[in-house]
């Protein structure tokens, strides 16, 4: 095999391949929508903020409003 050959390695298909089976204004449709959503503010990591204090203790977090109980195991 040489560096210079066109041959496509894994699952991608190439765009040609692409645009015969689903057309170009799908396509070209899709990779708008792609490069748009790309973009869009992605939501916030962390959203414990407004979980009740018995869920966040389920999760393994401290409780806000109480103070912590102790776990006690019989």
């Amino acid at each position: 095999m040489t560096y210079g050959s066109n041959v496509v390695f894994g699952p991608e298909p190439q765009i040609e391949t692409v645009i015969r089976r689903y057309g170009a204004w799908p396509v070209l449709t899709a990779a708008a929508l792609s490069l748009i959503q790309s973009r869009l503010p992605r939501p916030p990591t962390c959203r414990a903020e407004g979980l009740p204090d018995y869920l966040r203790e389920d999760v393994g977090l401290p409780a806000l409003g109480a103070p912590p109980r102790l776990n006690i195991y019989y």
